[in-house]
């Protein structure tokens, strides 16, 4: 049995093989995919993607890659939420300040405004962005309809599947709780969000923004009735 002075080496080496099949196999989808595009834009193929590629009919008229999986992106969301623990709202209960204007930034929603599903949609499009990938979901201002899009991309759990240890919590994993009022139908689209850290039988611990006036790692119960699931990104 190798010990783990023997076994740790090997397990880098690895995982920075896999790492570096998953880059050229991107390579291989930008060269094939890219030119196409340049061709339905009528503009000079050359596999380069461009100021002209780009502004060719507009961004949506060029999709973004298609998501590449990666050992690295859910260590780098936690460390990014996990760098912004103790950031506060000015003033304290104001939904407004730095912290939240940097993660409503490019959502078009301006503050004071809600944003914790901003802060998760904030750290997982930067650990993206810093490992040059494309994120499984594109994330939102809204808990639940970040929710939806791991739905959409089959990353989701409902709550009895976490609940009866069919699909367990693991760190990295978004839960999402509902936060709407049965009086008051318009506030059906209500929730919460927040990036799990680590769980036990029980209950659960979670980086959540705008739970309070600052970021911070909360006990969260397995069993709460407003909890909804979860889903992944990695």
């Amino acid at each position: 049995q190798l010990g783990v002075e023997v076994a740790r080496p090997r397990l880098d080496t690895l995982l920075e093989a896999v790492r570096d099949g998953i880059a050229a196999a991107a390579l291989v989808v930008d060269a094939l995919v890219t030119p196409t595009r340049q061709r339905a834009a009528g503009i000079t193929v050359d596999g380069i993607v461009g100021p002209a590629t780009r502004s060719a009919g507009g961004d949506a008229a060029i999709p973004p890659p298609p998501w590449r999986p990666t050992l690295d992106l859910v260590p780098l969301m936690m460390a990014n939420a996990r760098a912004d623990i103790g950031q506060v709202e000015v003033p304290l209960n104001s939904n407004n300040g730095p912290f939240v204007r940097r993660v409503l930034d490019g959502t078009g929603v301006e503050p004071p405004a809600n944003y914790c599903a901003a802060a998760v949609r904030y750290w997982l499009r930067h650990a993206a962005a810093g490992l040059g990938v494309t994120p499984p979901i594109a994330g939102s201002v809204g808990a639940k309809a970040t929710m939806a899009q791991l739905q959409r991309a089959e990353r989701w759990y409902p709550v009895d599947a976490v609940r009866e240890g069919r699909a367990p919590l693991r760190p990295g994993m978004i839960v999402v709780w509902d936060r709407s009022d049965p009086k008051r139908p318009e506030s059906s689209w209500w929730g919460h969000i927040g990036v799990v850290v680590r769980a036990e039988r029980r209950e659960f611990w979670a980086i959540e923004a705008n739970a309070g006036p600052a970021v911070a790692e909360y006990v969260e119960s397995l069993h709460d009735s407003r909890l909804l699931g979860a889903g992944w990104v990695d």
